[in-house]
């Protein structure tokens, strides 16, 4: 018995958010963050990685406006800062920060091809 079948590549792109400093952040205040993270996209020829956090709502993630970087075919690892307002949203469910490696240029709704998120650590308000 023959089996005939044609290889598919397949593509896999990542991102990983290595370090967030300072830390731990204290709960309520507005503070200026720095992110590093790597990457390896593999899949496209450009990207855009873009970071956000859980400041809206507990199970979902807001992008900073205007805090990404281009990034080209290949590894490497990039450094951002944003400014976030930390929450406490209870002992169970975490505070984090979110990054997206995405296609660029994307469409204006778009899926991300590697995303990556983190639990923040805060200091809780007295």
């Amino acid at each position: 018995m023959t089996c005939a079948f044609a290889a598919t590549e397949v593509f896999v792109d990542g991102v990983r958010i290595v370090s967030i400093t300072p830390s731990p952040l204290q709960e309520g205040e507005r503070q200026e963050v720095e992110i590093t993270l790597e990457y390896e996209l593999v899949s496209r020829s450009a990207g855009r990685i873009y970071i956000g956090f859980n400041t809206d709502t507990p199970k979902g993630f807001t992008l900073v406006p205007n805090v990404e970087a281009a990034v080209e075919r290949g590894k490497g690892r990039v450094v951002l800062k944003a400014k976030v307002v930390p929450r406490y949203w209870g002992d169970l469910t975490f505070f984090q920060a979110f990054a997206n490696l995405s296609e660029d240029p994307h469409p204006k709704t778009w899926t991300p091809l590697a995303t990556d998120s983190v639990p923040v650590e805060i200091r809780r308000k007295e």
